[in-house]
């Protein structure tokens, strides 16, 4: 089975995808993946800098630059999000490859956006209340509240997670809510 999970940032799709591997799924992390592509794959950085010269000096990329340049230009951001799809989804397909046979997690903010979802047999949402959110993602990341907001303001709302996945969990309670929650999801999946 291919579960994907997604939410908007500090929702908690990372401690549901955690949950599914206590229970033996193999994890698939879109952010870690292109994480990897920022460090090594000098075909995916030649695309960034095709699109994007000006956040380059002396041939290297400044990865905050872009970041504060994408999330404040909407268009941009969707340029970079398709030049990160394209090389996410060949790796995902990889990686399920290689993995036949295997319960498998696909954690991915943008599992609808990219079309990562046709890889999946059920998908989960994670959402939470914004204010929970906001906390969550300005300790976890270290940031202010403005750049956290101005995240927020490019993702979907969650009416948008609503709609497109076969069940969505609102994580506003404690971790032993969450983990009760979690095993009657995982029960109704793996049935």
């Amino acid at each position: 089975m291919i579960i994907g999970v997604t939410g908007p940032s500090g929702a908690g799709k990372s401690t549901f995808s955690f949950f599914l591997k206590k229970n033996g799924f193999v994890i698939l992390d879109a952010d870690l993946i292109v994480d990897s592509l920022y460090k090594k794959n000098e075909t995916f950085i030649e695309e960034v800098k095709k699109e994007f010269p000006f956040v380059f000096l002396d041939g290297v990329l400044n990865k905050k630059k872009l970041s504060e340049h994408v999330f404040s230009n909407k268009e941009d951001l969707e340029k970079l999000a398709l030049i990160c799809n394209r090389f996410v989804l060949k790796i995902l397909d990889n990686e399920i490859k290689k993995n036949k046979g295997r319960n498998i997690v696909i954690d991915a903010p943008t599992l609808f956006e990219s079309r990562a979802n046709l890889f999946c047999d059920k998908t989960v949402s994670v959402i939470a209340k914004k204010e929970k959110r906001l906390n969550r993602v300005v300790k976890r990341d270290n940031i202010l509240k403005e750049i956290a907001l101005k995240r927020f303001s490019c993702q979907p709302d969650d009416e948008f997670y609503i709609k497109n996945s076969d069940v969505f969990f609102v994580n506003d309670g404690d971790i032993s809510f969450f983990e009760r929650e979690m095993q009657k999801i995982l029960k109704i999946f793996l049935k």
